[in-house]
């Protein structure tokens, strides 16, 4: 209220600053807050026709590797607000992913996960940014990886896992999938494994034993590497070899601070991977141009995964973050 008791309109909506409940209903309250968020531009929930597209559209769709029952998830799961909206998610604008504490309130989802996010080769554990903001209401960590040898970065991983006392769901992009498939080898704290565009070695084998063969692809002829092994991307080939959907600045971005990584990590064969024993899910993205997507759905087949198709470039963390993460929670639910 102003000074001369009439009710200030200056905000989006109509919606006051001050003591507004004095005369005004919940419902009023409510419904001006909608209005406002849509006048500041924040998108429609699920239902409104004017934002809605079909999964056809948002190019993914989900089926099993192995030719079983198709997993068909609503198309409201991929970042929008259900249609029916449980009272007990009233507080979804607590985002809470800090490591190991209970969200404020429920968030989007009523049971709250236990989610390790494991980074690939050429960079580290910021790259899960937007993935780990649509991760609302999960208590998750992600894992930064010396990138020194296969060996190093499985114990490192194994060490964040063991932050959590109850069952976590394992996650790895890229590289990051060979971590994963040693890392929760004869470990109780993991109940499943999610690839995201990743390797899935098999006894014996290795990533450089795996991309021989497959198809050549731009982004691993951008790989260049050092007098003593030591492997990167060509600065100038990094955005459009592994992220040419992401947004020019964050391109430029990942170019910059991508992390040297020791040969040790693409040579060094795989124990028997985890994958033999625990469900996996697998994330594919078929415009990548880094990890043959023919290849991806070898490793789809061959983990038995429930099948995530997504048109996206091998790091779907930045134009697709929302359906990543759905892909996420389905698995750990």
């Amino acid at each position: 209220m102003g000074e001369s008791g009439q009710r200030d309109t200056a905000a989006p909506g109509g919606l006051v600053h001050g003591d507004i409940g004095a005369d005004l209903t919940i419902a009023e309250m409510l419904g001006r807050a909608v209005e406002g968020a849509r006048m500041i531009g924040f998108p429609s929930v699920a239902g409104d026709g004017e934002h809605r597209r079909s999964d056809e559209d948002a190019g993914h769709h989900t089926v099993s590797a192995t030719g079983r029952t198709p997993s068909i998830r609503p198309q409201a799961e991929f970042g929008r607000i259900p249609a029916t909206v449980p009272k007990s998610v009233a507080g979804h604008d607590c985002i809470n992913p800090i490591r190991g504490s209970r969200p404020a309130t429920d968030s989007w989802s009523t049971t709250v996960a236990n989610i390790v996010l494991v980074h690939g080769a050429f960079s580290d554990g910021s790259t899960w940014g937007p993935v780990i903001t649509a991760l609302r209401g999960h208590r998750v960590l992600g894992v930064q990886l010396p990138l020194t040898s296969l060996t190093a970065d499985i114990a490192w991983t194994r060490r964040a896992i063991e932050e959590f006392d109850e069952p976590v769901t394992l996650v790895g992009h890229s590289y990051g999938g060979s971590v994963i498939s040693g890392a929760a080898v004869d470990n109780a704290r993991v109940s499943r494994l999610v690839f995201v565009a990743a390797f899935a070695p098999d006894t014996g084998e290795s990533v450089a034993s795996l991309t021989d063969g497959g198809a050549a692809t731009p982004g691993m002829a951008a790989i260049q590497r050092a007098a003593d092994g030591w492997a990167t991307v060509d600065p100038d080939r990094f955005g459009p070899g592994l992220a040419a959907d992401a947004p020019t600045a964050t391109q430029h971005i990942l170019s910059a601070v991508q992390k040297r990584t020791h040969p040790d990590c693409f040579t060094t064969p795989s124990g028997r991977p985890a994958w033999h024993d625990l469900p996996c899910s697998y994330l594919l993205c078929t415009e990548d141009l880094m990890l043959d997507p023919a290849l991806q759905r070898h490793f789809a087949e061959r983990t038995e995964s429930t099948l995530t198709e997504l048109r996206a470039s091998h790091f779907p963390h930045f134009a697709h973050a929302e359906v990543v993460a759905s892909a996420i929670t389905s698995a750990a639910s």
